[in-house]
């Protein structure tokens, strides 16, 4: 990978500070002093603060993304912790708690690059996003042995989702479309964790799931192995990407992570690390 100088970084990191804020007019009217919305974050060139949302269940592979890419650029870096104040944490998941306005203002003042975001969503302007490090399915879940050869998407079973999920709509879509003698039943709960628990008590014959979050609920309760993990599903559930957002003014850095997320990506740095935090198989 071609190493960025440490002059370089200054100078791309630096200039967000004294640009215009592409994002001033739109947060003009909101409840934020004047005085915050000129960007004030600068670097010494030899080192670059991440944001990791500590509510997601990427968290500690977030830290481990951005080690990883520190040392691929020969910087140093720090991880900066942020979490929306009095939001509960949604279990098993990914969400990022915090407004639009709370992004701009760690972007601005605390870090240089936000991680975990979920390239599904919809973002401002302001923003540009990299390409992705993490690349995630939704997978069939079912309790193992007791299905049998039965078809655990037969008609009239329960199939259990997470709701507003992209595993949850996408069923929707393809149940709307099936005869009606064929259709199972829909169950929908409000995150992975309740999901996973309405499994392994029998509410539910078997559960569409964000894959990170079944491996890591097995993980963490030794009792749930008996859950077996099935990868081919009847419909097509988009994948779940994340990458890294940093203001657009800064060109320069956008390039750079661009490119060592890229590297990265290409020689399975990241995949390997995915596997070894139990988020993906690990015959991947």
């Amino acid at each position: 990978m071609k190493i960025i100088s440490p002059a370089a970084l200054i100078f791309c990191v630096s200039l967000a500070a004294i640009a215009p804020p592409a994002a001033y007019a739109q947060f003009e009217d909101a409840d934020i002093p004047a005085t915050l919305l000129r960007p004030t974050r600068t670097t010494n060139g030899q080192n670059i603060a991440f944001c990791v949302n500590t509510t997601s269940i990427l968290a500690d592979f977030d830290r481990a993304v951005a080690s990883e890419i520190a040392s691929a650029l020969l910087i140093e870096h720090e991880i900066v912790e942020v979490v929306a104040d009095g939001t509960p944490p949604a279990a098993y998941d990914f969400r990022l708690p915090l407004y639009e306005s709370e992004i701009y203002l760690a972007l601005a003042h605390r870090c240089d690059v936000l991680m975990g975001y979920t390239q599904l969503a919809n973002y401002p302007d302001w923003l540009t996003l990299t390409p992705p490090y993490l690349t995630t399915h939704t997978v069939l879940a079912v309790r193992a042995g007791e299905e049998g050869g039965a078809d655990p998407l037969a008609p009239g079973r329960a199939v259990g989702s997470r709701f507003l999920s992209m595993a949850d709509s996408t069923m929707l879509r393809h149940l709307q479309v099936m005869p009606e003698s064929e259709q199972w039943q829909r169950i929908i709960y409000p995150d992975h964790g309740i999901l996973i628990e309405r499994l392994l008590d029998g509410s539910v014959d078997s559960i569409l799931v964000w894959e990170p979050a079944i491996r890591t609920y097995i993980e963490d309760h030794p009792e749930a192995e008996g859950i077996e993990i099935i990868s081919d599903l009847p419909f097509d559930v988009p994948a779940t990407e994340f990458g890294m957002v940093m203001l657009r003014s800064n060109d320069f850095l956008h390039s750079t992570m661009t490119e060592a997320v890229v590297e990265l990506t290409a020689d399975g740095t990241f995949d390997r690390v995915a596997a070894s935090h139990g988020l993906v198989s690990s015959d991947r």
